[in-house]
Protein backbone atom coordinates (compact mmCIF):
# COMPACT_ATOMS: atom_id res chain seq x y z
CA UNK A 1 0.00 0.00 0.00
CA UNK A 2 1.29 3.45 -0.92
CA UNK A 3 2.24 5.87 1.80
CA UNK A 4 0.64 9.31 1.84
CA UNK A 5 3.89 10.81 0.54
CA UNK A 6 4.08 8.31 -2.35
CA UNK A 7 0.42 8.98 -3.20
CA UNK A 8 1.07 12.74 -3.20
CA UNK A 9 4.09 12.23 -5.46
CA UNK A 10 2.02 10.05 -7.81
CA UNK A 11 -0.69 12.74 -7.92
CA UNK A 12 1.89 15.40 -8.70
CA UNK A 13 3.26 13.25 -11.53
CA UNK A 14 -0.27 12.67 -12.87
CA UNK A 15 -0.92 16.41 -12.93
CA UNK A 16 2.40 17.06 -14.66
CA UNK A 17 1.68 14.41 -17.30
CA UNK A 18 -1.85 15.65 -17.81
CA UNK A 19 -0.61 19.17 -18.48
CA UNK A 20 2.48 18.18 -20.47
CA UNK A 21 0.65 17.21 -23.63
CA UNK A 22 -2.90 18.50 -23.16
CA UNK A 23 -4.19 22.05 -22.90
CA UNK A 24 -7.66 23.51 -22.37
CA UNK A 25 -9.26 24.00 -25.78
CA UNK A 26 -7.52 20.99 -27.36
CA UNK A 27 -9.72 18.69 -29.41
CA UNK A 28 -9.33 15.09 -28.24
CA UNK A 29 -10.69 11.63 -28.89
CA UNK A 30 -11.95 9.43 -26.05
CA UNK A 31 -11.01 5.75 -25.76
CA UNK A 32 -10.88 2.90 -23.25
CA UNK A 33 -13.93 4.08 -21.33
CA UNK A 34 -16.25 1.70 -19.49
CA UNK A 35 -19.12 3.76 -20.91
CA UNK A 36 -18.35 2.40 -24.38
CA UNK A 37 -20.84 4.70 -26.10
CA UNK A 38 -18.29 7.50 -25.63
CA UNK A 39 -15.31 5.56 -27.03
CA UNK A 40 -14.16 7.10 -30.29
CA UNK A 41 -16.09 10.32 -29.64
CA UNK A 42 -14.38 13.65 -30.07
CA UNK A 43 -14.42 16.19 -27.27
CA UNK A 44 -12.87 19.52 -26.33
CA UNK A 45 -10.89 19.93 -23.13
CA UNK A 46 -12.34 22.51 -20.74
CA UNK A 47 -10.19 22.39 -17.62
CA UNK A 48 -8.18 20.12 -15.35
CA UNK A 49 -9.95 19.03 -12.16
CA UNK A 50 -7.04 18.75 -9.73
CA UNK A 51 -9.13 17.18 -6.97
CA UNK A 52 -10.46 14.37 -9.17
CA UNK A 53 -7.32 14.15 -11.35
CA UNK A 54 -9.42 14.28 -14.50
CA UNK A 55 -10.06 16.53 -17.47
CA UNK A 56 -13.44 18.14 -17.84
CA UNK A 57 -14.41 17.68 -21.51
CA UNK A 58 -17.35 18.72 -23.65
CA UNK A 59 -18.44 16.25 -26.31
CA UNK A 60 -18.38 17.56 -29.86
CA UNK A 61 -21.21 16.93 -32.29
CA UNK A 62 -20.34 13.95 -34.46
CA UNK A 63 -21.62 15.61 -37.64
CA UNK A 64 -19.74 18.88 -37.17
CA UNK A 65 -16.46 19.41 -39.00
CA UNK A 66 -16.04 22.75 -37.25
CA UNK A 67 -15.90 21.05 -33.85
CA UNK A 68 -18.80 22.85 -32.17
CA UNK A 69 -19.60 21.50 -28.74
CA UNK A 70 -22.45 19.02 -28.53
CA UNK A 71 -25.68 20.82 -27.74
CA UNK A 72 -24.47 24.24 -28.85
CA UNK A 73 -26.66 26.24 -31.17
CA UNK A 74 -24.67 27.65 -34.09
CA UNK A 75 -24.28 31.39 -33.81
CA UNK A 76 -25.70 32.88 -37.00
CA UNK A 77 -25.23 36.44 -35.85
CA UNK A 78 -28.47 36.49 -33.90
CA UNK A 79 -26.81 36.31 -30.53
CA UNK A 80 -27.59 32.55 -30.07
CA UNK A 81 -25.42 30.78 -27.55
CA UNK A 82 -24.84 27.42 -25.91
CA UNK A 83 -27.63 25.25 -24.67
CA UNK A 84 -26.85 22.55 -22.12
CA UNK A 85 -23.91 20.50 -23.37
CA UNK A 86 -22.67 17.05 -22.41
CA UNK A 87 -19.71 17.46 -20.08
CA UNK A 88 -17.68 14.56 -18.68
CA UNK A 89 -14.69 14.07 -16.36
CA UNK A 90 -12.12 11.85 -18.09
CA UNK A 91 -8.78 10.39 -16.96
CA UNK A 92 -5.79 11.48 -19.07
CA UNK A 93 -5.17 7.83 -19.96
CA UNK A 94 -8.52 7.80 -21.80
CA UNK A 95 -7.71 10.83 -23.93
CA UNK A 96 -5.76 11.12 -27.18
CA UNK A 97 -5.27 14.46 -28.86
CA UNK A 98 -7.32 14.46 -32.07
CA UNK A 99 -4.34 15.66 -34.11
CA UNK A 100 -2.20 12.84 -32.68
CA UNK A 101 -4.71 10.27 -33.91
CA UNK A 102 -4.57 11.71 -37.43
CA UNK A 103 -0.79 11.97 -37.27
CA UNK A 104 -0.55 8.39 -36.02
CA UNK A 105 -2.47 7.14 -39.08
CA UNK A 106 -0.23 9.16 -41.39
CA UNK A 107 2.86 7.94 -39.54
CA UNK A 108 1.73 4.31 -39.85
CA UNK A 109 1.22 4.77 -43.60
CA UNK A 110 4.64 6.38 -43.94
CA UNK A 111 6.17 3.54 -41.92
CA UNK A 112 4.61 0.95 -44.25
CA UNK A 113 5.88 2.84 -47.32
CA UNK A 114 9.36 3.18 -45.80
CA UNK A 115 9.49 -0.56 -45.03
CA UNK A 116 8.40 -1.41 -48.57
CA UNK A 117 11.04 0.92 -50.01
CA UNK A 118 13.67 -0.56 -47.68
CA UNK A 119 12.77 -4.10 -48.86
CA UNK A 120 13.04 -3.03 -52.51
CA UNK A 121 16.39 -1.32 -51.91
CA UNK A 122 17.68 -4.35 -49.99
CA UNK A 123 16.75 -6.55 -52.96
CA UNK A 124 18.63 -4.23 -55.35
CA UNK A 125 21.64 -4.19 -53.03
CA UNK A 126 21.66 -8.00 -52.87
CA UNK A 127 21.54 -8.17 -56.68
CA UNK A 128 24.42 -5.69 -56.92
CA UNK A 129 26.45 -7.75 -54.42
CA UNK A 130 25.86 -10.94 -56.43
CA UNK A 131 26.88 -9.14 -59.64
CA UNK A 132 30.06 -7.83 -57.95
CA UNK A 133 30.91 -11.31 -56.66
CA UNK A 134 30.39 -12.70 -60.17
CA UNK A 135 32.69 -10.02 -61.65
CA UNK A 136 35.32 -10.66 -58.98
CA UNK A 137 35.17 -14.39 -59.74
CA UNK A 138 35.54 -13.68 -63.48
CA UNK A 139 38.49 -11.37 -62.76
CA UNK A 140 40.15 -14.10 -60.70
CA UNK A 141 39.65 -16.59 -63.50
CA UNK A 142 41.14 -14.17 -66.04
CA UNK A 143 44.17 -13.55 -63.81
CA UNK A 144 44.79 -17.30 -63.58
CA UNK A 145 44.55 -17.68 -67.37
CA UNK A 146 46.93 -14.75 -67.91
CA UNK A 147 49.44 -16.34 -65.50
CA UNK A 148 49.22 -19.55 -67.51
CA UNK A 149 50.19 -17.73 -70.68
CA UNK A 150 52.98 -15.80 -69.01
CA UNK A 151 51.50 -12.40 -68.40
CA UNK A 152 52.39 -10.77 -65.14
CA UNK A 153 49.80 -8.46 -63.63
CA UNK A 154 50.59 -5.87 -61.02
CA UNK A 155 48.02 -5.60 -58.22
Amino acid sequence: MQSEMEQSSANTEAVALAHAWLRPGDDVQLHGLLATAYNGRRARLEEWDNEKQRWSVVLLREDDDEGAAFGEVPDNGGGGGAESSVSLLIKPANIVRADVGANASAAAELQRAAEETARALQGELNEARRALEDRQAQAGTLKEKLKEVGWCLVG
